[in-house]
């Protein structure tokens, strides 16, 4: 009977394995076909020689969980997982434990729990609130029901923070660093910048002024994200700095701080051609803003006839043509001068009266937009 069982076994995997062949082979990631060719360690403790059968201190690669310690000492423990917490609370056996840290997180029952934990103490276990992120997305769906059912009184809480209070009170030692007052002193040096880098230093220092930066101790990103023209040309400016003071100090030490140009000769070259492109820009914005300006104020007038309005609404329909008249004529009967004239120093004032004129000589922007 066994002799059949055997031959019948034996056919029945020769069958297996025929089907097994004819089954066309199925593709296998490389990255395991390395693993499965690597070839396993045979022995890497060296438990089957004989001179380890005879004694242990020929073994290889001894675990430290085979031997019982005088004192384990952890440094840095917040900063292990809960494997490695495992592995060594469990794992290695001690006369003694410690465990060290610079911060360690005091701030509840949960988190004095935590360190109790690694010298083999239980505390209690954790309520609801004071799990983490991690614990809270293992708990099953009844386990987070019941914490809407735990109703606990403010004498549980007490309990539970006494007995934390005992555990540091009686475990928890912070040493005094054993250090004298550290002697230092604050000395300005004055360097005197070459001719080009100074005058790098100087366009940066009046663009940030004429930005309204000088006063203002805001911090800028460099990486801005609004659509705001002014925002943008000011993280353009600023070059990788949080504030106007960092890039002004950076500019110091630098003449460039994009890194983009060789010497500070290029430097200003660049960074002229570059306020030529803003001034072109700037021009041509303030032409467009100001025949759209027109054009808006037409098409406003136009929706809202006079004759239908009353005092009031007469008054709010006349506020915009008002204003835009006086930024860009003024008032010459009662001796006001216009807007535009005022609007910067004397070399911006003619630019800024050239933009406005060819603005109101443009054809009709608002129905192009």
């Amino acid at each position: 009977m066994s002799e059949e069982y055997s031959e019948e076994e034996e056919s029945d995997e020769y069958d297996e394995s025929e089907s097994e062949e004819e089954r066309p082979a199925k593709k296998r990631p490389a990255a395991k076909a390395k693993r499965a060719a690597k070839p396993e360690e045979k022995d890497p403790w060296g438990l089957h020689g004989t001179k380890a059968s005879k004694d242990w201190k020929h073994l290889q690669a001894l675990p430290v969980e085979m031997f019982y310690w005088n004192r384990v000492v952890i440094d840095e423990f917040t900063y292990n997982n809960e494997r490695d917490q495992t592995a060594i609370v469990h794992g290695l056996k001690a006369n003694a434990r410690w465990v060290l840290s610079g911060t360690p997180n005091v701030s509840g029952f949960g988190a004095v729990s935590t360190i109790a934990q690694w010298l083999g103490v239980h505390l209690g276990c954790a309520d609801a609130a004071e799990l983490t992120s991690k614990e809270k997305k293992e708990q099953s769906a009844v386990e987070r029901f019941q914490y809407f059912n735990d109703a606990h009184t403010p004498s549980w809480y007490a309990t539970r923070h006494s007995l934390a209070q005992t555990f540091l009170d009686r475990y928890v030692r912070q040493n005094i660093a054993e250090i004298d007052e550290i002697p230092w002193r604050e000395q300005a040096a004055v360097v005197a910048l070459p001719p080009p880098e100074r005058a790098l230093y100087i366009e940066l220092k009046n663009h940030l002024e004429a930005l309204d930066m000088k006063n203002n101790h805001k911090t800028i990103k460099s990486k801005c994200k609004s659509e705001n023209d002014r925002e943008a040309r000011l993280a353009a400016v600023l070059g990788g700095s949080d504030s106007p003071d960092e890039a002004l100090l950076k500019r110091c030490a630098h003449f460039d701080l994009n890194g983009a140009s060789k010497t500070a000769a290029a430097a200003c070259d660049e960074i002229v051609s570059t306020r030529q492109q803003q001034l072109e820009q700037c021009r041509a914005e303030i032409v467009r803003q100001t025949g759209f300006a027109r054009d808006a104020i037409a098409f406003f007038e136009a929706r809202h006839p006079a004759k239908k309005l009353s005092d009031k609404d007469l008054e709010h329909r006349r506020m915009p043509r008002k204003h835009f008249d006086d930024f860009c004529s003024g008032d010459p009967k009662a001796g006001k001068l216009a807007e535009v004239e005022e609007c910067g120093d004397t070399d911006a004032v003619p630019l800024a009266q050239a933009c406005v004129a060819e603005g109101l000589k443009l054809a009709v922007v608002a129905e192009k937009e």
